[in-house]
């Protein structure tokens, strides 16, 4: 994908070398539009939902983090001795 045209690559490198937060609109068919602040994309454990910590400690052996964005899920694998590879469509 050309990272002129991906605006979840380019809001997450933009972030990353700036540290400066936005917003990121998210429009799709499936559901209404929706603004997704760039810092939750870089949020730690204990800011992350219920829902995310309970399925982040169930996991076990290699993991495959697809559509990781900026990997935040990957990381606390990773500190938690589990490897985990990241993947995503995003280019930054």
């Amino acid at each position: 994908m050309n990272s002129k045209m991906d605006p979840m690559g380019r809001a997450i490198a933009d972030y990353w070398k700036t540290k400066k937060a936005d917003r990121l609109r998210v429009f799709s068919p499936m559901f209404e539009e929706d603004e997704i602040p760039l810092t939750t994309l870089f949020r730690k454990y204990k800011a992350m939902p219920e829902i995310e910590r309970k399925a982040l400690d169930m996991a076990t052996g290699k993991t495959l983090d697809v559509g990781a964005g900026s990997g935040c899920h990957s990381l606390v694998l990773q500190e938690k001795g589990i490897v985990a590879t990241s993947t995503s469509t995003s280019t930054a």
